[in-house]
């Protein structure tokens, strides 16, 4: 008999992987018009459609006429941090199924290094959580009009890719070389990742 540990990794993979492959493949010629497609586009157009009126009943009514509120998960949407929800539930999830299932097995698994490996479980298990609060005090090079000229001297233009003299259609501020605009948090951002590459990489 299959371990319920087994099955539902193996279930999770096989839902991935679908879900992957219909999100890549779901909107070519080949899937358009068959069973694919229709899983594609009830993804993408008809359950985030429903997901936004369900939600626009439930949000204070100050938003109603709000376009940053348009999109369910826009940048005024009631439901912008569902992804980084989403995420830690997952990641809760398998945790929970690791505790309850794995790590009573290490003695077994690991006769010979079982306190090091009870050890490294209770360091390794927080870090994502530790790494994702990490995230949200992380300095994101915020460019504003107090700031802009600063940071046009730290980026210089190369008039190749970045040229110089565009501005900033939502801010109107002189877009500045290498600089992204957030539409999620409706903010100029100078650094690539909002500077958290270095810290992605312990994610």
């Amino acid at each position: 008999m299959v371990p319920l540990f087994l099955l539902i990794l193996l279930i999770y993979f096989l839902f991935l992987s679908f879900f992957i492959y219909v999100l890549i493949c779901g909107n070519n010629k080949f899937h358009r018009d068959g069973f694919i497609g229709k899983v594609y586009y009830l993804m993408m157009v008809k359950l985030p459609a429903k997901l936004n009126s369900c939600a626009t009943k439930f949000i204070p009514k100050k938003y109603a006429n709000n376009t940053n509120a348009t999109s369910c998960m826009g940048k005024g949407g009631p439901c912008r941090y569902f992804i980084a929800i989403f995420y830690m539930c997952i990641y809760a999830f398998f945790v929970g199924v690791y505790v309850y299932y794995i790590h009573p097995q290490v003695p077994r698994l690991y006769p010979n290094h079982v306190q090091l490996h009870r050890i490294l479980t209770f360091l390794v298990l927080p870090w994502p959580w530790i790494i994702f609060i990490a995230f949200q005090f992380m300095d994101p090079g915020e460019i504003t009009p107090t700031n802009v000229l600063s940071y046009m001297k730290e980026y210089p233009y190369d008039n190749a890719i970045h040229p110089e003299g565009r501005v900033c259609r939502t801010l109107h501020i002189p877009i500045v070389a290498r600089s992204r605009y957030c539409q999620y948090t409706n903010r100029r951002v100078a650094y690539v990742h909002f500077n958290s590459k270095s810290v992605f990489f312990f994610f």
